[in-house]
C-alpha cells in the first residue's frame, strides 16, 4: 500500500536487479534507485554510480564539497521577518559515518526488516512506526515475544520506558531518556542486543544477511571500499568474497545513516520563522508567546530550533499506578548512568511532531498535550506528597482554558512529517513488513479555529506584547538565556556574580541588570573600551567602579557585540557611550 506524504524508494524496484549478480563488477556499480525529492512528487528512476553520489539526492540534504549535509531550513531567508529563525546545530556523526544515498537506502530496508531481531518477528519500525510519529503510541513499549504494532500490541513483557520518537534524533548530543549513548550508532546496540527487546546476536545477523544475495549487493554499494579490492569478481566465488562488506558495524552505520534523514523542519512554525507571517494563525501565535514567556518558561528548556536543550531535568512525573502496585523499583533515570546525574532526571525531549507522539513523558504518564500543559501549570510534581528534588524551573503558573488551548495549538504547529520514510512493500529477507496504521492522528493538527476567531489575545495577563522577558538567577548562565532571545526581548539579570564569556548576536536585545537591596549583578572582573555598548535609561555611572556591573535601568542594545573572556566590552567608567 502506498504511504502518502512519505518519501523513499519502494523496495520492489530492486527485485529485478538480482540479475546483476551475474554481471561484472563494473556493471554492478550502476544500479537503479528511485528517490522522490518531496512527498508530493512522483518517484523517478535515477542511476547511481557508487563511486560518486553527487548525481543522486537525499531529501533534506545537499551535496557540497564531496559530502552530504543537512539543508538549513532558514538559509537565505530574511530574519527580520519573524525574528525566531535560528540555525539548526551541526549534525554530529557525519564525519565518522558520511552519508551516501546507497547507505541511506540500505538503512531504510534494514529498519523495516525483522531479520535484525533474534526471532525474526520485530523490526526497528515495530516501535518506531511512521504512522505513530516514529514512536509506538504506548505508555511503555512492549518487547520480545509480543504480537502486533502500536496500542494493540499484546503478548510481551512491558519495558521500562516509553519509546521516544526518532524524529530529529540526529541532532541530539545523546540518545535514550537517560542519555546513555553518545551517538546514533552506539544507541543501536541498545534495542538490537537487549534480551527484552530485539534480542539479536551480531554474528547471527551477519550470517543471515550474507545468505541473501540482494543484501550482498546492497552492502557492496553502500560500503564500496572493501568491494573495490575485488574488481572483476563476478562469479559465485567472487560474490562470496564480497560478503566481507557485511558486518554488524556496517549494519549500524547504515541504520544510523537512514535515521539521520528523519528530519522535521518544515512545520507551520518553520514557515512562520522563515518569513511567512501568515503561516500560523492567531491562536498559534498566541501560544508561541506563551511558550516563550517568563510566565510559562517552556522556552528555557525547549530552545529553538530543535525545541530541546539536551539537558536532564527532574519534573516529578508520577509513577504509573500499575508499576507502583507491583512494587517495581522507581526509575532513577540519568542517575543510573552517570554518577553526576540526579535521581529521576530525564533528557528534555524535542517537541518536533509532539502532536503525533502521544502518550508523553518517559513513562507515558500523560495521554494528551492538554494533560501535559495542566501538569506544568500545577508546578509539575513539586507540590505533590513526598516530591523528588524537582528542577527549579518547574513552578506553578496560571493559564485559563483559552491560554491552554493556544499553547496546545502552538505545539501542534510544530508538526512536519514531509520527510517521513516510505514503508517498503517488501524487504530482501522476504519477512513480513509492518503495515500502515490508520490512527486518525491528522485531526490532532488542528487549525485552532476557536482561537483564531477570538483574535490575537496576548499571553494570559491581557498583554498584547509579542516580546518577552527572561530572567537569570545566580548559578544560571546569562549566555544560555541570551541564546533563547530574539530581537526585542529583554534578559533581566538578578544580583550575583556571573562568569563569562558572553556573546550577544541579536539586534535589539535588552540586557538589564537588576538592583535589589543595593546589590547588582557582576559579570567578570573589569571593563575595556568598546564602541557598541549604548546605555539607555541610565548614565554610565550606574556601572560599578570596575565597569563590571550593570545597574538598574541600564539597557544594552547590541549587534554582534562580544564580551571577551571575563571582561565586559563597554565604555570606561565615566566615559559616555558613542
Amino acid at each position: 500500500m502506498e504511504h502518502k506524504d512519505c518519501i523513499g524508494p519502494d523496495a520492489n524496484l530492486f527485485g529485478g536487479v538480482r540479475r546483476a549478480l551475474a554481471m561484472t563488477f563494473a556493471a554492478v556499480l550502476v544500479s537503479i534507485f528511485a528517490w522522490p525529492v518531496r512527498a508530493e512528487q512522483t518517484a523517478s528512476a535515477t542511476q547511481i554510480d557508487s563511486r560518486s553520489d553527487s548525481i543522486a539526492e537525499i531529501p533534506g540534504f545537499v551535496y557540497e564539497d564531496g559530502r552530504w549535509t543537512p539543508n538549513g531550513p532558514y538559509e537565505g531567508t530574511a530574519r527580520a521577518g519573524s525574528g525566531v529563525a535560528k540555525p539548526f546545530p551541526a549534525m554530529p556523526g557525519l564525519d565518522a559515518n558520511p552519508l551516501t544515498p546507497a547507505k541511506v537506502e540500505l538503512g531504510r530496508l534494514l529498519f523495516f526488516d525483522p531479520i535484525l531481531s533474534g526471532d525474526n518477528r520485530d523490526s526497528c519500525a515495530t516501535c518506531h512506526h511512521p504512522d505513530l510519529g516514529l514512536a509506538d503510541a504506548r505508555p511503555l513499549s512492549m518487547g520480545l515475544g509480543a504480537n502486533g504494532v502500536g496500542p494493540e500490541r499484546t503478548g510481551g513483557a512491558e519495558l521500562r520506558r516509553n519509546a521516544p520518537t526518532i524524529w530529529n534524533a540526529a541532532f541530539a548530543g545523546s540518545q535514550f531518556w537517560d542519555g546513555r549513548a553518545a551517538t546514533l550508532e552506539e544507541q543501536l546496540d541498545g534495542p538490537l542486543l537487549d534480551a527484552s527487546e530485539m534480542n539479536a546476536d551480531p554474528a547471527e545477523i551477519v550470517r543471515e544477511l550474507k545468505a541473501i544475495p540482494e543484501y550482498v549487493r546492497l552492502f557492496g554499494l553502500a560500503f564500496p571500499d572493501a568491494l573495490a579490492h575485488r574488481m572483476g569478481a563476478a562469479d559465485e566465488a567472487g560474490a562470496a568474497k564480497r560478503t566481507g562488506t557485511i558486518s554488524f558495524d556496517n549494519v549500524k552505520k547504515a541504520l544510523a545513516s537512514f535515521e539521520r534523514t528523519l528530519i522535521s523542519a518544515d512545520s507551520k512554525f518553520d514557515q512562520y520563522a522563515a518569513g511567512d507571517l501568515d503561516a500560523m494563525d492567531a491562536s498559534e501565535k498566541k501560544g508561541m508567546r506563551l511558550f516563550r514567556s517568563l510566565h510559562a518558561r517552556c522556552f528555557e528548556c525547549h530552545i529553538l530550533p530543535t525545541f530541546t536543550d539536551g539537558t536532564f531535568r527532574i519534573l516529578g512525573v508520577p509513577e504509573l499506578a500499575s508499576r507502583e502496585a507491583s512494587g517495581t523499583p522507581p526509575d532513577l533515570g540519568r542517575f543510573e548512568v552517570s554518577s553526576s546525574g540526579r535521581e529521576k532526571s530525564f533528557r528534555v525531549p524535542s517537541l518536533r511532531n509532539v502532536a503525533r507522539t502521544a502518550p508523553y513523558m518517559h513513562n507515558g504518564r500523560f495521554a494528551t498535550l492538554r494533560e501535559v500543559v495542566d501538569f506544568y501549570t500545577e508546578g509539575g510534581g513539586r507540590y505533590k506528597p513526598a516530591p523528588p528534588k524537582v528542577d527549579n524551573k518547574i513552578q506553578r503558573f496560571e493559564l485559563d482554558d483559552a491560554d491552554k488551548e493556544a499553547l496546545v495549538a502552538f505545539l501542534e504547529a510544530l508538526t512536519d512529517e514531509s520527510l517521513a520514510p516510505q514503508i517498503p512493500a517488501s524487504v530482501p529477507s522476504g519477512l513480513a513488513v509492518v503495515g500502515r496504521i490508520e490512527t486518525g492522528a491528522e485531526a490532532l493538527v488542528s487549525s485552532a479555529d476557536a482561537g483564531a476567531e477570538a483574535g490575537d489575545e496576548g499571553v494570559g495577563n491581557g498583554s498584547e506584547a509579542t516580546n518577552v522577558v527572561f530572567r537569570v538567577y545566580p548559578g544560571q548562565s546569562i549566555q544560555a538565556m541570551i541564546d533563547r532571545a530574539i530581537p526585542g526581548d529583554t534578559v533581566e539579570v538578578m544580583p550575583g556574580d556571573y562568569a563569562g564569556p558572553v556573546t550577544v548576536g541579536v539586534d535589539g536585545l535588552s540586557l538589564l541588570g537588576l538592583e535589589i537591596g543595593g546589590q547588582r549583578p557582576v559579570i567578570g572582573s573589569g571593563a575595556t573600551p568598546g564602541s557598541e555598548v549604548r546605555p539607555g535609561a541610565a548614565e554610565p555611572e550606574d556601572m560599578d567602579d570596575s565597569g563590571g556591573a550593570l545597574g538598574q535601568g541600564v539597557r544594552v542594545r547590541a549587534a554582534d557585540l562580544r564580551f571577551e573572556g571575563f571582561e565586559i566590552v563597554g565604555p570606561e567608567p565615566g566615559e559616555s557611550a558613542p
